[in-house]
């Protein structure tokens, strides 16, 4: 499951811990490191993986009785 990170600093943008941050902000990371648990300040906030979009139902006619 992805999850971003917001650092207790929102105008922080570089790297700690090996993740990227943006303006407060991570990318999304697959594994959170410990770092981010240790220290306070730092939310993670976990995604719900996206869903895969539905095939649409054919929608035929009905047979016809002969």
């Amino acid at each position: 499951m992805a999850a971003t990170i917001t650092a207790p600093d929102n105008g922080f943008s570089g790297v700690i811990a090996g993740v990227m941050f943006i303006n407060g902000v991570s990318k999304p990371v697959e594994v959170v490191p410990d770092y981010f648990h240790r220290h306070t300040g730092y939310t993670v906030n976990e995604q719900a993986p996206a869903r895969e979009p539905q095939k649409p139902v054919a929608r035929g006619r009905k047979p016809t009785k002969s």
